[in-house]
């Protein structure tokens, strides 16, 4: 059996950066849940000035409009992630 990391494939995330304020992560997944994106995986930072939120979803094209209907804007970033290899008896 093969236990080398598995590459999963190619996906965009979004890195939104906006003013912190309260609300915004939930306007973003209201925006997301209204176009029925499931958002997959989703980070968030503050520090009471500003506020980042990383987000992902296997429908980018709407995670995108989701974004914009909530009224932001984020660049996509893109990357790889591996698996780990399955555990058990080697």
């Amino acid at each position: 059996m093969d236990r080398r990391k598995q590459e999963c494939p190619k996906k965009n995330g979004y890195l939104i950066s906006t003013t912190d304020r309260p609300g915004i992560a939930a306007r973003l997944f209201e925006a997301a849940a209204a176009r029925d994106v499931n958002v997959f995986p989703a980070y968030g930072l503050a520090d009471g000035t500003i506020g980042l939120i990383v987000v992902g979803s296997d429908d980018e094209a709407g995670l995108q409009a989701a974004i914009a209907d909530a009224g932001l804007s984020a660049p996509a970033i893109s990357g790889r992630r591996t698996r780990p290899p399955a555990a058990g008896p080697r």
